[in-house]
């Protein structure tokens, strides 16, 4: 029997290391470039702003360490892929800096697939509760109906995009941020606008230009 395991690593600054390990780990055990084996990287965060916990990178920071990273790796394995990346996921694309994330279920001009309607799927707990993130889940406030009555419903999450956010279409970063996550948009949309606003300086300061500057030889 051929099953498909997957393997989530969420990562802070305390265990980035971890990174190469696992990719030692995974050359060992024989599972490097195998097709039914997959790692995907993510980053701790704290959509609902409730941990302050201080050991979280910023979306560039992140993708920043693991540029460095993987510079000194030998015999990088195909089947990872990164899943942070965000308001800067186009940008990183277009100069190939995006570690093989692809965002098949996320429309132009949304945050993330949640706020799509390429995927009418969600997330459903022991009441039968339906739940369209999986940060969400358990967590009534959010909570989109329950399946046993028939009455899920996903508009509010659907709504949440650039087209519909008037503040976004006037906001020079809305076109990559698109109205950010809707979780976070709930709790404290100040707040969240400036964080995606410090987030997207850095990645173009840090990441963006300098990678830039070597396609065009300056």
């Amino acid at each position: 029997m051929s099953i498909p395991v997957v393997v989530s690593m969420n990562i802070d600054k305390q265990n980035i290391t971890q990174i190469g390990d696992m990719f030692s780990l995974m050359e060992q055990r024989g599972w490097a470039n195998k097709d039914l084996f997959r790692l995907e990287i993510a980053r701790v965060d704290d959509r609902l702003n409730e941990i302050n916990y201080p050991y979280m990178f910023k979306e560039y920071e992140l993708l920043l360490e693991l540029m460095k990273i993987f510079e000194k790796i030998n015999n990088i394995p195909s089947n990872y892929k990164i899943v942070f990346l965000k308001s800067t996921f186009y940008l990183s694309n277009l100069i190939k800096i995006h570690f093989n994330q692809y965002e098949a279920g996320r429309s132009r001009y949304h945050y993330c697939w949640s706020t799509s309607s390429l995927y009418d799927g969600y997330y459903i707990d022991s009441s039968l509760d339906a739940y369209r993130c999986p940060y969400s889940v358990g967590r009534k406030e959010f909570n989109i109906g329950n399946i046993t009555s028939n009455n899920v419903n996903l508009n509010s999450w659907m709504n949440h995009n650039l087209i519909n956010r008037n503040d976004c279409l006037i906001c020079k970063l809305g076109g990559y941020c698109s109205g950010g996550c809707y979780l976070t948009n709930q709790i404290d949309r100040k707040k969240q606008c400036m964080e995606e606003l410090s987030n997207f300086n850095g990645f173009i300061e840090e990441i963006f230009i300098p990678e830039l500057k070597k396609f065009v030889n300056i």
